[in-house]
Formats: structure tokens, C-alpha cells, sequence
């Protein structure tokens, strides 16, 4: 369930729910979203002559179908989603044609178990929050890449880093 003040992805882009309801005139449920980047924004909440939610820029709000928006997920969610994928990693799809990748059992092994990766990219992957309190630490984990997703909170950012003691390299930027 979608909430104020949860981050969120609409259409690959950043964004911060500012509201979640009803707008006169228009069916269906809807979100306020002020977005990362305020260039993409429409208004400032006030749509129909009706303020909705409140923006800093002036532009750097859009309402949007409750379908659009995807809601960010934990970091151990995106690890699973991205190195624990149950599908036949000996086949790549290129082009509608099936291509089988030869000595490639190893990797799956090595992904098997994700709390022993050493670098982890999970770059656009709508990370939002840290893994749950009871998550396994990642204890061979050297690299983490969280590029251009929804960490907003320096404290978010500290409490993913006590799962990995071993980190030395992060990275954080956003576009």
C-alpha cells in the first residue's frame, strides 16, 4: 500500500508521494509525487484550483495513476531480485533467438548464495530502504553500487552499511 512520504519510482524516475487519493474531476485513485527532478514536474499540487499537496518547486509536482507508480523495495529485496533469479541462467535471449552460454555454471554457484557476493551493482533498482533488522550480513561484500535509486536519508544509508563490514567502495550519486 502506497503511502505519504514513501519513495517511489513512476516510469523509471524518482519521486517522494506528497498525496494519495481521490481528484475532483478525474476517476480512479491517484498520486501526488514531487519528483527528484523538479524539471519533470507539471504543478505544485494544485490542480482545478484545489491544492492536493505542496511541492518546494514550483513545477516540481505531477498527479499520477496509483498503476504508474512503483514502490521502492528493501536493499536485501533488490539483491534477491537481481542475483538470486531462479531463471535458466545458461540461456540468453539476444534478438527472439536463444543463445546457450557455456561454462556458466560456476557463476550460478557463486550467486547461489548472495550474502557471499563481493561487488553488488544494483543500479536503478528502487532501493529505498535498508535490508530488515534481522537480515544476514554481508560479510565478503567490497563494492556496493546503489546508483540512481531512492535512498534519501543519510541514516538510511548508515544502516546499510552495518551489513556489510567489509565494505570499501559505495557509491551513491544520483543524475
Amino acid at each position: 500500500m502506497i503511502k505519504v512520504g514513501d519513495r517511489v519510482s513512476v516510469g523509471g524516475h524518482g519521486a517522494t508521494v506528497r498525496y494519495v487519493g481521490d481528484v475532483s474531476g478525474h476517476p480512479g485513485h491517484w498520486v501526488g509525487v514531487e519528483w527528484d527532478d523538479s524539471d519533470r514536474g507539471r504543478h505544485d499540487g494544485v490542480v482545478g484550483g484545489v491544492r492536493y499537496f505542496q511541492t518546494r518547486a514550483a513545477k516540481g509536482g505531477s498527479l499520477v495513476k496509483i498503476q504508474n507508480v512503483s514502490p521502492g523495495v528493501d536493499l536485501l529485496t533488490a539483491i534477491l531480485n537481481r542475483y538470486a533469479d531462479n531463471v535458466d541462467e545458461n540461456v540468453l535471449v539476444v534478438s527472439s533467438k536463444a543463445v546457450e552460454l557455456v561454462g556458466m555454471q560456476s557463476t550460478s554457484v557463486k550467486q547461489s548464495n548472495v550474502f557471499e557476493l563481493q561487488h553488488i551493482v544494483l543500479e536503478s533498482c528502487s532501493v529505498a530502504e535498508p535490508p530488515p533488522e534481522t537480515s544476514t550480513l554481508f560479510k565478503s561484500c567490497v563494492t556496493l553500487n546503489l546508483f540512481n535509486n531512492l535512498l534519501y536519508r543519510w541514516d538510511d544509508v548508515r544502516k546499510i552499511l552495518k551489513f556489510f563490514p567489509k565494505i570499501r567502495e559505495l557509491v551513491l550519486r544520483y543524475f
